[in-house]
């Protein structure tokens, strides 16, 4: 037994050296393992993976190999193909296709029937019917002294009742006052009846209140009857006639009315048939000069109308008055048959300021020469409210017009304008001049138009029509058009319409521009303006 346990122990020793690692064994099995495996910091440069492309498409999971997921990074790759590394949309296969730009419409309707229509960028058309198709709205409720009423539709009006209102209570009426402007009674204001065939009479009531023409009655108190009243009396009599006088004028200011003057300082023509006065001349010396809708001529009210000037008159309307200041025109008068108004302020050389109201009809003008010729004061001049469509001649409108600063003719019509020869000469201090809506079209005529402009620095006139500028008999249409307008160095014009360069020789140019700041216009494409 002894034998037998020694050699068992023995073996066993010998097996223990066999499996039990020696120092020097350790270190080399250890870097061999080392060599196979990740270094725990992560760093696999030096590692070197084998993988197969997957066959399919699909998403990475944990705790999958690196093979398997490297695989299915390379079976996404095949599958994008090249654009994954460009990035160039050419690169794409199987692209979507994008719809060509279009010029459709798009056509809006009420009730069916078009009220406009606007392009769009995109293809086909379309409809918008903006009708209201909704029947529910109810009719309005009528407002009540405690309460307000409430939105809805307009009642409808009964058959037989013309002629009335809706009122806030909802209901059709008829108007509270039908007798307005009935002639007066002692019960209600109205107006003064016709005093035609009742001469030297007075309008005043009798012992009941009821107004009518009657005799004037002249009371005479002698000397002894006066004196049966005290001054205190007297001076009660005179206050009481004072707050009548000031009763009635409160009532005529509040009326707005215009009460008619007696016709003085004027020449004048009557119609009787058609009750009208036809004003050719002021005569008089006053600086504030108002033109009425109506005079009172020996105590029968006549319309006024203005004289055309036939070049009989010796004297236009205020033409040579050199007192007059400020003209202003009734809003309410009718100048809507004058024709020519030829020389109409010509030489008011203190005329600062005209007021041509809101009826100052110019429509069926056709000449307006030298009609603020030399008027040196005006400063500014409002002609918004002109009607120039027929007008034919402008030949020194506004020449002379010396002071004049400023002065915008954009509501002139002047298709049918064939004369404009200085038409602005000697504007010394004119800076600014909208001529926008000129068109020239007609205008054979331009000598001196600008001429002595010589503050205007510069013109645009691109809608100037210059084609019909010929010289006649060698002597340029457009002879001193814009001479001594020293400060003007820009001329705007479109060469399409202006192009006359080639019909005028050196020496006519220089005419043209003689004493200007520029010598040619400058050309431009109005359309990119």
């Amino acid at each position: 037994m002894a034998r037998y346990g020694g050699g068992k122990l023995k073996v066993l020793s010998k097996l223990k050296l066999l499996f039990t690692p020696t120092d020097e064994y350790d270190a080399v099995n250890k870097k061999y393992v080392d060599e196979k495996k990740l270094d725990k910091t992560g760093d696999a440069k030096d590692t070197v993976v084998t993988f197969e492309e997957a066959t399919e498409r699909a998403n990475i999971s944990t705790g999958e190999k690196m093979s398997t997921i490297l695989g299915k990074i390379k079976k996404l790759f095949t599958d994008v193909k090249t654009v994954a590394f460009t990035g160039s949309y050419t690169d794409l296969t199987n692209k979507p296709t994008i719809p060509s730009v279009g010029n459709g419409t798009i056509t809006i309707k009420q009730a069916g029937v078009s009220k406009g229509t606007f392009t769009t960028n995109q293809s086909g058309n379309t409809e918008i019917d903006l009708s209201d198709n909704n029947t529910t709205y109810n009719i309005m409720n009528g407002a009540t002294t405690s309460t307000d009423g409430t939105s809805g539709l307009v009642p409808a009006p009964s058959s037989g009742d013309p002629n009335r209102y809706l009122r806030s209570d909802g209901t059709w009426a008829a108007p509270p006052d039908t007798d307005t402007w009935n002639p007066c009674t002692k019960d209600y204001d109205g107006y003064v009846t016709s005093g035609n065939g009742n001469s030297n009479k007075v309008w005043k009531t009798d012992e009941n209140g009821n107004p009518a023409w009657r005799d004037e009655k002249r009371v005479e108190i002698s000397a002894e009857e006066i004196g049966v009243y005290s001054k205190e009396e007297i001076d009660g009599i005179i206050i009481g006639l004072r707050n009548e006088i000031n009763t009635l004028s409160d009532k005529v200011d509040k009326m707005n009315l215009q009460l008619p003057k007696e016709v003085t300082d004027w020449n004048y023509t009557l119609d009787e048939a058609n009750n009208t006065i036809t004003l050719s001349n002021y005569t008089g010396s006053d600086t504030d000069v108002t033109v009425y809708a109506n005079y009172i001529v020996d105590g029968k009210l006549y319309y006024t109308q203005i004289e055309s000037n036939n070049n009989e008159l010796e004297k236009y309307m205020f033409e040579g008055n050199e007192t007059v200041q400020n003209i202003t025109f009734d809003d309410k008068l009718d100048t809507s048959r004058v024709t020519d108004m030829y020389k109409m302020f010509d030489n008011c050389s203190n005329l600062s300021n005209i007021n041509f109201g809101k009826s100052f009809n110019t429509s069926n003008v056709t000449n307006m020469e030298f009609m603020f010729f030399n008027c040196s004061s005006l400063t500014s001049l409002d002609l918004t409210s002109f009607n120039t469509s027929n007008v034919t001649s402008m030949i020194c409108m506004f020449c002379g017009c010396s002071n004049l600063e400023s002065l915008d003719l954009n509501s002139f019509d002047t298709h049918n304008v064939t004369y404009m020869g200085s038409m602005f000469s000697g504007c010394f201090n004119l800076e600014s001049l909208n001529l926008n809506s000129f068109d020239t079209s007609s205008v054979t005529e331009m000598s001196y138009m600008f001429g002595n402009c010589n503050s205007i620095r510069q013109l645009d006139l691109t809608s100037f029509d210059a084609r019909r500028m010929m010289p006649i008999n060698n002597s340029p249409t457009m002879d001193g058009m814009f001479s001594y307008c020293s400060r003007l160095t820009t001329i705007l014009v479109d060469e399409d319409i202006w192009a006359w360069d080639s019909r005028y020789d050196e020496t006519q140019l220089i005419d043209i521009f003689y004493g200007c700041g520029t010598s040619n216009v400058t050309f431009i494409d109005k359309g990119y303006i």
